[in-house]
C-alpha cells in the first residue's frame, strides 16, 4: 500500500512540475479589431440579445503563446452571484475565434444569442435528456453555455452592463488585452409577449429558429405537447419557416398537377439560392447541430452537485470546451465518450434526483475523478502529442485510484482473513 501512495504522488508530481507558465498579459495591439454589432442595446429582463462578430484577422502566423478572441459576458454573475469560479474570474467568458480556426482558414462570422434572466421566461424543455432554455448562450447554432436551472428562477438586475471583447491566450484568459466594450442597459418591465398559445413553447421555437434542433425534432416535440398539424404550421409561420417564407412562393396545387414537368423546372432555380445561403454560414456547424447534441451537459455531475452553476460542473465544462475540444485527439475521445456516457447518464441522473442517499454516493465517488481532471486546466497543452500523453496519464491515475488501489486492499484483506483462519485451525 505505501508503494502505491508513492507511485500516485510521483505521477502527480511529474504532471505538475514541468508546467507553470508565467506569461505576461498578452499584447494584442498589433491585431486588427473584428467588426462587432449588438442588437438591441437596452431592454428589460427576458430581452433576447444578438451579437454578431465578423471580419476576423488571420492569426495563423502568431507566435506562441497563441491568441484567441474572447467575449466576456457579465449577466450571469450579476443575476446568479459571483461565488462561481471561472477561468475569467467572476465573468462568463469563452473564445469565439481561435488560433486553430485561423490555421484551418475558418474566418466565418459568429452570431451569439441569448436571453436575459427573467421570472417570466418560459420553463426549460428537455430534449434527449438535456435541458434547454431561452437563456442558453448559442454560438452559430451550438449551445456554448446552458442556464436552464436559473433562466426563469432569477431576474436580471437593472443597470448598465459592459460586454467586453479581448485577445487572450489559452493559458491566461483572465489576463486579456481588451479591444472593445459594448454597453447594454437593463431596464424595468417585461419584454413583449409572444402570440397566444405559443408562449409556453417559446424555448422550443427559439431552439428551432437558431438551428439547434431540426425541423423533425421541432415537430415531434410539439406533437408530444398536444399541438395539432395546423398549430405546428402556425408556429412555423411565426418563425418564418414555411416554404413560401424561406423561398419564393410555391405554385398552386392545381397547376402542379396539370403541368408537373414545367413546374419542376421552375422550382429548381428557386431551391438553389437556399443551398447557397446555407453554405455562406458555417456548413460544418449546421450539419453537427441539426439534432440535439449531447455535449452540452454533465448530467450526472449536475444532478450530484445540484446545479449547472456548481463549481465542479463549471470545471468539467471548461475542461471539455477549452482543453479537450481544442485538439483532434480530444475531440475524437469526446465523441466516443459521449456515445457511451449519454446512453446511461440520463437514467443515473434521474436516480440521483429521486434518492438523496444515492446522490451522495455518486457525489463522493466522482469527486476524486473531478480533482484529477482539474490537473489538465493547469497544463499548457498545445499539441496532439501532449494531449495524448497527459490524457493517458490521467486515465492511468484514475485507474490506479478506482481499480488498482481497491484491488490491493481486497487482496490484503483476503490474505489477512486466510491467515487468521489458518491460525485458528
Amino acid at each position: 500500500m505505501p508503494d502505491l501512495k508513492k507511485l500516485l504522488a510521483f505521477t502527480l508530481l511529474l504532471l505538475l512540475i514541468p508546467f507553470s507558465p508565467a506569461w505576461a498579459v498578452y499584447d494584442g495591439s498589433h491585431l486588427r479589431e473584428p467588426e462587432i454589432k449588438m442588437t438591441p442595446t437596452s431592454g428589460p429582463p427576458g430581452t433576447k440579445i444578438t451579437i454578431t462578430v465578423s471580419n476576423f484577422p488571420d492569426i495563423s502566423d502568431e507566435p506562441y503563446p497563441y491568441p484567441d478572441f474572447y467575449i466576456y459576458l457579465p449577466f450571469a454573475a450579476a443575476a446568479v452571484g459571483t461565488n462561481v469560479p471561472s477561468q475569467c474570474g467572476t465573468e462568463m467568458c469563452f473564445p469565439i475565434y481561435t488560433y486553430e480556426d485561423a490555421q484551418k482558414k475558418n474566418f466565418a462570422d459568429k452570431t451569439i444569442t441569448f436571453a436575459l434572466f427573467s421570472l417570466t421566461n418560459p420553463k426549460p424543455v428537455y430534449l434527449s435528456g438535456l435541458p434547454h432554455s431561452v437563456c442558453d448562450i448559442i454560438v452559430n447554432s451550438k449551445v456554448q453555455q446552458s442556464y436552464s436551472d436559473v433562466c426563469n428562477t432569477k431576474s436580471q438586475p437593472t443597470g448598465e452592463y459592459e460586454i467586453k471583447f479581448a485577445w487572450a491566450t489559452k493559458t491566461k484568459p483572465d489576463e486579456p488585452y481588451f479591444i472593445k466594450t459594448l454597453k447594454f442597459t437593463v431596464t424595468e418591465g417585461t419584454p413583449p409577449t409572444e402570440p397566444e398559445g405559443l408562449r409556453l413553447d417559446q424555448t422550443l421555437m427559439d431552439l428551432y429558429k437558431e438551428g439547434v434542433i431540426s425541423e423533425q425534432t421541432f415537430e415531434n416535440e410539439l406533437k408530444q405537447l398536444g399541438y395539432s398539424d395546423d398549430e405546428i404550421r402556425q408556429a412555423k409561420a411565426v418563425l418564418g419557416k414555411l416554404p413560401h417564407q424561406e423561398n419564393a412562393e410555391p405554385p398552386a396545387p392545381d397547376e402542379t398537377i396539370e403541368e408537373p414537368v414545367e413546374e419542376t423546372e421552375e422550382t429548381k432555380p428557386i431551391e438553389e439560392p437556399k443551398d447557397e445561403e446555407v453554405t455562406t454560414t458555417n456548413p460544418d456547424e449546421k450539419i453537427e447541430t441539426t439534432t440535439p447534441s449531447p455535449k452540452n451537459g454533465c448530467l450526472i455531475a449536475t444532478a450530484a452537485f445540484g446545479s449547472e452553476m456548481a463549481p465542479q460542473v463549471q470545471l468539467l465544462r471548461e475542461l471539455r470546451d477549452n482543453t479537450l475540444l481544442k485538439t483532434n485527439s480530444g475531440s475524437t475521445f469526446m465523441a466516443g465518450f459521449n456515445s457511451v456516457y449519454y446512453s446511461f447518464s440520463p437514467t443515473v441522473a434521474d436516480w440521483e434526483r429521486q434518492n438523496s442517499i444515492f446522490k451522495e454516493i455518486v457525489k463522493t465517488a466522482i469527486t476524486p475523478l473531478i480533482s484529477t481532471l482539474s490537473i489538465l486546466n493547469y497544463l499548457d497543452i498545445d499539441s496532439e502529442a501532449e494531449m495524448i500523453t497527459y490524457g493517458i496519464g490521467i486515465i492511468l491515475l484514475n485507474a490506479g485510484m478506482y481499480f488498482v488501489a481497491p484491488a490491493i486492499v481486497l487482496v490484503k484483506l483476503n490474505s489477512r482473513a486466510k491467515n487468521k483462519h489458518s491460525t485458528k485451525s
